[in-house]
């Protein structure tokens, strides 16, 4: 039999959501927006398909970690004027409010996920301007977190660390550094070819695309290393 373990998903989700309405101001639920958070999930699903497919541990478990953390979020901005626009987000709908998990039904859950994202529907069809979900994402982060469960890994220590890095992208904010981070504006711009803006929220300071929105890595970023939480039988 199985052990059941622990994994912190609600903890994970919460870190997600803070840091989102950190590095965006605010929490924008249009469909074109939505629509763009399910092309980060899609884009994340292909990166692990890869990683499991070349027998990439890492890759794997970085991507796993990446799935989760755009999934969860684009679920929440789903529900978010329904659900949780007036209490906190809650993923005890995963199957028990205790965040444990039997592994009986992983694998048939697993499956149907990832039927899904492969099949037609890798992005939901829009009727009337309204972004159409069919419980798209609900299933994907199910099957995502089911293989956080599934992984013979330190999935608490890899997303922790991949929680951190992303953390890094927002260096806290201090008045004397200004002229630098116009300085790092330009050197994105260059490197990426694309327009950067940089503005202050809260004590952070956050580089973005002027154009998407998306967050950049600025000099402060520190990728995630993840080998540490990997047994060495799988590197």
């Amino acid at each position: 039999m199985i052990p059941m373990k622990t994994v912190n998903i609600q903890e994970y989700a919460n870190r997600v959501i803070e840091w989102n309405l950190l590095a965006h101001k605010e929490h924008d639920c249009s469909d074109g927006n939505i629509k763009n958070q399910l092309a980060l999930v899609v884009e994340e699903y292909k990166e692990l398909v890869d990683a499991l497919n070349n027998k990439d541990a890492i890759g794997v478990v970085d991507g796993v970690c990446d799935l989760f953390v755009t999934a969860v979020y684009c679920e929440f901005l789903v529900n978010y004027e329904d659900m949780y626009s007036e209490k906190d987000y809650d993923l005890s709908w995963y199957g028990n409010t205790e965040l444990k998990y039997d592994l009986g039904d992983t694998l048939r859950a697993t499956s149907l996920a990832m039927a899904i994202l492969v099949g037609d529907e890798t992005l939901p069809a829009q009727d009337g301007g309204e972004v159409k979900t069919i419980g798209f994402i609900e299933d994907i982060l199910i099957g995502c977190i089911d293989l956080m469960y599934i992984l013979d890994v330190d999935i608490n220590g890899a997303m922790e660390e991949v929680l951190d890095s992303n953390d890094s992208k927002m260096p806290l904010y201090d008045a004397l550094d200004i002229p630098i981070y116009h300085i790092e504006c330009e050197s994105i711009s260059e490197k990426e070819g694309i327009d950067v803006e940089w503005f202050r929220t809260e004590d952070r300071v956050i580089f973005r695309n002027a154009e998407t929105g998306k967050v950049r890595k600025p000099m402060s970023f520190t990728a995630p290393e993840l080998k540490q939480f990997i047994p060495n039988a799988y590197i």
